[in-house]
């Protein structure tokens, strides 16, 4: 078992990726469909003309108000609250996906460019007024709702995905997994992107999507992909988000745990990032995360957060061509090691079915993906 590569052990709330246009929504129960339920303000509504100075003014005053406001609501003594500097990063994503194509004119003003005189009676079209900007930005803060789930995306890789309360917001650790399995479906000629690949737990879908909508140009040719995900909420968002992405010709979106719905399945390889937070980093997550997301899509279980990924890993070797690609994502560190080398140890008598498996680290330079190759014969 080999270590290199690199990432990150706690969970951020911002994407390593600018934020682009906005699209939102939420899903719901059982059978529920995204925008059945909207987030904390309901931004697919038409924009309304607004005076641009009054936007300028309202962003101007709330980041100003930030470090009287942190210390009001106990976030500034809070080791795992946001800073002030994420925080403005976020409040301007909040008034730029409000104003959408006109946020270039309130990015002037900010910028000293224009002077009082040229910004008199200038106007905007914005989804929020100024004063539902500002009453949106004190819910984010006094109740520690991600900004994802208030703005009803999140950017990853270079994907806008839709997101909301009941599924996983994909982070930006997320993407070093798909470069990885889009460099082993380019290798050997592109051998693996002959086959279908899968991804299990799938959440929004992101993995999926990422792998389909690269496929061409990492192997010459359209790979189909099988996204497996329980939750009916979680289900929804993956839907939504290969339609609008665009590979809805290629992606699969399967109801089930696991293996469970693609028993008599191969597949040229399969990822997967599942539920590993141990019990007692579960108590000490920050509360955008521990308080929002869903709790089942984040504890992995008694086993020191190894339940599922374990169960990955004895399943996969069944499902996957000779040769074929597994990478798992853990909670890094000694997480990672010890799957690893669970998997390369004996099993029943026999020898493990890996013909390598290594370790990679994340973008913080943690230990956090685990990724195998199965024996050729």
């Amino acid at each position: 078992m080999r270590a290199g590569g690199r990432l990150r052990a706690q969970f951020g709330s911002l994407s390593r990726r600018g934020r682009r246009g906005l699209r939102t929504g939420a899903a719901g129960g059982p059978g529920v469909g995204v925008d059945d339920v909207l987030p904390v303000c309901n931004l697919q509504r038409e924009r309304a003309s607004v005076s641009l100075g009054a936007v300028v003014g309202v962003y101007n005053d709330l980041k100003r108000s930030l470090e009287g406001d942190l210390s009001r609501l106990g976030l500034a003594d809070d080791p795992t609250a946001p800073g002030r500097e994420s925080l403005c990063t976020e409040l301007r994503w909040l008034v730029e996906d409000s104003v959408g194509r006109d946020a270039a004119d309130w990015r002037e003003l900010l910028s000293g460019s224009a002077s009082p005189d040229e910004v008199a009676g200038r106007s905007l079209l914005s989804r929020l007024s100024p004063r539902e900007i500002r009453e949106v930005w004190r819910h984010r803060l006094s109740e520690r709702v991600p900004i994802q789930y208030v703005l009803g995306t999140a950017s990853w890789y270079d994907l806008e995905l839709r997101v909301g309360p009941g599924v996983l917001i994909p982070r930006p650790e997320t993407e070093v997994l798909l470069d990885l399995a889009l460099r082993a479906m380019a290798g050997r000629g592109g051998a693996l992107g002959r086959h279908p690949w899968l991804d299990l737990g799938s959440g929004s879908g992101a993995l999926a999507v990422g792998l389909a909508s690269h496929s061409q140009e990492a192997c010459g040719q359209s790979v189909r992909v099988a996204a497996v995900e329980r939750s009916d909420r979680a289900r929804a968002y993956a839907e939504e988000n290969v339609s609008r992405c665009g590979v809805g010709d290629l992606v699969s979106v399967l109801s089930g745990s696991w293996f469970e719905p693609v028993l008599d399945r191969v597949f040229g390889g399969i990822v997967s990032n599942p539920p590993y937070v141990t019990g007692k980093e579960m108590r000490g997550l920050q509360a955008e995360v521990g308080r929002h997301e869903p709790g089942d899509a984040l504890y992995g279980g008694p086993g020191g957060g190894l339940d599922d990924l374990e169960h990955i890993a004895s399943e996969a070797a069944g499902h996957l061509v000779p040769g074929g690609f597994l990478g798992l994502e853990t909670g890094g560190g000694g997480q990672a090691e010890q799957l690893g080398e669970l998997m390369m140890a004996s099993t029943g008598g026999a020898s493990s079915p890996w013909a390598e498996v290594e370790v990679r680290r994340d973008l913080q330079g943690v230990p956090r993906f685990v990724i195998a190759t199965l024996k050729s014969e």
